[in-house]
This record gives structure tokens, C-alpha cells and sequence, in this order.
């Protein structure tokens, strides 16, 4: 992506087909270099989007639950040396944020993305808000239903483990039949399948009606893989959140689905990139 926000290339391989962390990061400078040869324009600077927790000051990745074996591994160190070019990281959420803030500029803007897991990102005032220490807040990870499913993250009935895509799957059996296959039986008027999106849409509704009311942003967009079915959701979403918030001005938040869609946090690590190579181009 340019500086203008413009896509010039693209390519696209698993992290699980690699046998390790290194041979991952063999194959992503090989894939960079390829994209230079293909655009026939040098790398200036990197931006990364990558699933938490990663440290956006030191550049090194955390304890990632979906990248085992990658706990410690200086990313942005490894690919500005590589490249000879500024780099720089952040949670796949606030880089998500960052895209899709990039097209609303909203003062109080929050992110959220909806699939596998639930992420989301907070940007105040056009800058990424964090926690002690630079760390990202947990949104998708706050509770719901104390009594409800167990979770990776340690606690019962959080908002990832009832409204995530991977959550609807696992309620809805079969086989954990995907997300997107229980929208397409509903939209064939499956009456099972049409429960389950109204569950759905219920979950989703109650952790955006908490965020509002915790955080009252001027605007909630949401995206991911489960609101490519936004249709399904959004009236449903609407109304738990007209049943939850009576003591914030609802009217003045808007909830509204992603532009970008999965170019979200490309965009967003795109922009990490541009604000790398200002940066140094300042000192």
C-alpha cells in the first residue's frame, strides 16, 4: 500500500505451514522482496498487524495463543534490519482501528472485529489508546454471563467465548458446522439456524451495549468475518442496545459496520508504516 492508501500488491500464505517462527519470517521477507520486484518500488518502511499480545514499544511478540512457539520474537527488529527501513506493530485490532478510523475521524472511535475472536480497538482524538505500559485493553475478554462457557483467557461467559464466530459455531453443533454456513441455512429460512443468528445478534448486542455504556464513543464500527452477514444482525444488535443503554445518549453514538471490511487492519498497519517513516524522517 502506498501513502495515499492505495493497494498496489497482495499475497497471502498460512503462519501454520511453516514449521517455526523463523521459517515463518524466511517466507514473509521472501514475499516482501517479491512484492518490491513486482511493484518495482523499495520498501520505505513496514507496518504490522498482528493477534495479540504484542508489545507496540519494544516490537516483540507476546504469549500469542494462535502463534505458539512465537512468545519473544523481536519482529520489527528482524524486518527493519532486513529491509534497512523504519518498522512498526500493533495488536490486529488497533491497526483495524486505525484503517477504519482513517475513513470516519471520529474523536471517541472504538473498532470492533468479530470473528474467529472478538478484538477490539479504542482511538481517541486519531491516536491509539492504551493501557499501563502500552498494553492493549481486552475488550472482546470482559464478561457477559458469569456461568457461561469457559475461555482461553481464564474467565467463564466472556464476550469472545458467546458471540465469536468460533462461539456460534460450538453452540450451534453439528459438528461445529462454520459461522458462515449457519448464516447461508438462514437466509434459506432454517429455522434452527435463524435461532442461532438471533443468539448471535443478542451476544453481540449485549458486550456493544456494555462498551457504550462504559466507554460512550462517538461511533462503533464493526467488522470481521461474522458481520459480512450484518443484514442478519443489526436489527437485533439495535435493540438490545435500546434495552441496555438507558443512561448514556445512545442517539449520539452511531453503530455501523466496517468500509474496509478484511482490508481493515492492512489499512491500519499500512498507516503504522507511513507514521514510522515520518517519524523518522523528523529525527
Amino acid at each position: 500500500m502506498d501513502a495515499a492508501g492505495r493497494f498496489l500488491a497482495r499475497t497471502r500464505f498460512g503462519t501454520r505451514e511453516s514449521n517455526s517462527p523463523q521459517a515463518t519470517i524466511v517466507r514473509i521477507i521472501e514475499a516482501i522482496r517479491a512484492i518490491e520486484g513486482e511493484t518495482a518500488q523499495p520498501i520505505q518502511a513496514i507496518g504490522i498487524g498482528c493477534t495479540g499480545p504484542v508489545d507496540p514499544l519494544t516490537g516483540v511478540i507476546g504469549a500469542v495463543d494462535l502463534l505458539p512457539g512465537w512468545q519473544g520474537t523481536p519482529l520489527v527488529e528482524i524486518l527493519a534490519e532486513a529491509f534497512h527501513v523504519p518498522a512498526a506493530i500493533e495488536n490486529d485490532a488497533d491497526a483495524g482501528a486505525l484503517g477504519e478510523w482513517q475513513l470516519w475521524r471520529d474523536d471517541r472511535f472504538l473498532f470492533v472485529s468479530v470473528g474467529t475472536g472478538i478484538g477490539a480497538g479504542l482511538i481517541l482524538n486519531g491516536t491509539i489508546s492504551r493501557g499501563v505500559d502500552g498494553s492493549h485493553p481486552e475488550l472482546g475478554h470482559h464478561t457477559i454471563d458469569a456461568s457461561g462457557p469457559p475461555c482461553y483467557c481464564g474467565a467463564r461467559g466472556c464476550w469472545e467465548s458467546l458471540a465469536s464466530g468460533t462461539a456460534m459455531a460450538r453452540h450451534f453443533g453439528e459438528g461445529a458446522t462454520p459461522a458462515e454456513e449457519i448464516f447461508a441455512r438462514a437466509r434459506r429460512g432454517d429455522a434452527e439456524a435463524r435461532q442461532a443468528v438471533e443468539r448471535q445478534a443478542y451476544y453481540l448486542g449485549l458486550g456493544v451495549a456494555n462498551l457504550m455504556t462504559i466507554l460512550c464513543p462517538g461511533r462503533i464500527v464493526l467488522g470481521g468475518g461474522v458481520l459480512e452477514s450484518a443484514d442478519l444482525l443489526m436489527d437485533g444488535i439495535q435493540t438490545v442496545i435500546q434495552n441496555q443503554c438507558g443512561l448514556v445518549p445512545t442517539h449520539r453514538m452511531d453503530v455501523a459496520v466496517s468500509k474496509l471490511g478484511s482490508d481493515a487492519v492492512l489499512a491500519g498497519a499500512a498507516r503504522l508504516a507511513v507514521n514510522a517513516w515520518q517519524q523518522q524522517e523528523a529525527s
